[in-house]
């Protein structure tokens, strides 16, 4: 492969368009790579330029994959409304408490009721009401 290098110079290092086709390099990039290092290392100079790699439009990288943070669960988001809304919920508590106590309390039979119903009728009736929503 030296001998090509020699004999052609840069152009066997590089592909080639012929007829609307592209041809690999004569010489694979692995191989001319230990070219160069044999050159390096019995003293002489690499006399081909580096090939330049392409620029990439640099956009702004944030952490991604395994360094990202996690989202987490949705209950650990909503965490904080869940206990603003316990806390409301607990304020009106002794409220509530208070009206349910005043609606099942049994009310005394009206004195119609004391004359024309049987007693059982009239427990029935205080049950209905109280049960009533």
């Amino acid at each position: 492969m030296a001998h090509l290098l020699k004999k052609f110079g840069e152009g066997v290092l590089k592909p080639r368009f012929v007829n609307g086709l592209w041809h690999k390099p004569n010489i694979s990039k692995r191989v001319a790579a230990v070219l160069k290092k044999t050159a390096l290392f019995q003293g002489q100079e690499w006399p081909y330029p580096e090939p330049e790699k392409p620029q990439h439009p640099t956009k702004p990288r944030g952490p991604f994959g395994q360094y990202k943070r996690p989202k987490g669960h949705k209950h650990e988001k909503a965490k904080q409304q869940r206990l603003l809304d316990i806390e409301k919920a607990l304020a009106e508590q002794p409220k509530k408490i208070a009206e349910y106590r005043e609606s099942r309390k049994i009310r005394p039979p009206s004195t119609l009721d004391l004359l024309l119903l049987r007693p059982k009728e009239i427990r029935m009736k205080q049950y209905r009401e109280t049960t009533k929503r």
